[in-house]
């Protein structure tokens, strides 16, 4: 029987199996924020190894002496984890060499987390570096595979001023919504999002949507004349004219029509 690798087509790679306190983290260079979701991975993948399983090969660059990991940072951490665990002591990850300059390196990192997603505040941090780089929109939008209009949006979000930063790492506004207003407020946009964020939690609600801010944001009264005197309209339609009655406890019917785009306005539904 042919052995696998003198197959026809079939070529051996760069990959090899290492213990995982052979692999070097330098620190800061995972952009993966560090919290419940971060833990909880880490723990899945101590599981995996736990239960014999290897997960997907680690991508290292060489460094001198040192292996130094690109992609599979919680990967390294959870063997080493299962080893603390009852794991065998000389278990094994496999890994694979990586030749390419740093900025390579980050957009490497950056692709290989596509799979399991990115937050966007976490782009934020890689893409500013690559921009650091090359300072082309372009270019970075090709290493990652994304749009230029994608990055150009999470670049929007890198630059922004710190409270807005917090405001979506912590949940309260979503990133398009931050990156919505910080085009239109720059500087400002900290207070709006802020006012923002008060009528949602009044109305009952956790976290600030681009259809929170379809009405506040630019609201003036020539905007919302028209609608209100149409509104006006509907009503005095049905109000005698001759009538001397109180009416502020009377009960009017109006379009939904009507009332829908001074909604979209204020941002409700």
């Amino acid at each position: 029987m042919t052995r696998l690798k003198n197959l026809p087509g079939v070529k051996t790679n760069n990959l090899f199996a290492v213990p995982p306190a052979m692999l070097v983290e330098d620190e800061g260079f995972n952009i993966r924020l560090r919290n419940d979701e971060y833990e909880l991975t880490i723990e899945e993948y101590t599981a995996l190894f736990l239960a014999g399983h290897r997960p997907p090969p680690l991508i290292i660059w060489k460094r001198d002496d040192d292996l130094v990991l690109i992609d599979g940072h919680l990967r390294r951490r959870a063997a080493l984890r299962a080893i603390e665990r009852g794991a065998p002591a000389d278990m094994t990850v496999d890994i694979v060499h990586f030749t390419g300059n740093d900025a390579d390196r980050e957009a490497l990192m950056l692709r290989s987390g596509l799979k399991r997603g990115w937050r966007p505040e976490e782009l934020a941090a890689g893409y500013k570096r690559l921009m650091g780089y090359w300072s082309d929109v372009k270019r970075v939008a090709e290493a990652v595979g994304k749009s230029e209009s994608h990055v150009r949006d999470i670049l929007t979000l890198a630059t922004a001023d710190t409270a807005v930063q917090d405001m979506v790492k912590a949940g309260g506004v979503t990133a398009s919504a931050a990156i919505k207003v910080v085009r239109k407020e720059g500087h400002k946009a900290a207070a709006v999002l802020k006012e923002a964020s008060d009528r949602v939690k009044a109305a009952g609600g956790t976290k600030v949507t681009n259809k929170h801010l379809s009405s506040a944001q630019g609201l003036d009264a020539r905007t919302l004349r028209p609608l209100l005197l149409k509104l006006a309209e509907e009503v005095k339609g049905q109000v005698d004219p001759d009538s001397q009655a109180d009416f502020s406890e009377t009960q009017f019917s109006v379009a939904g029509s009507t009332l829908q785009p001074i909604f979209e306005l204020l941002g409700e539904r």
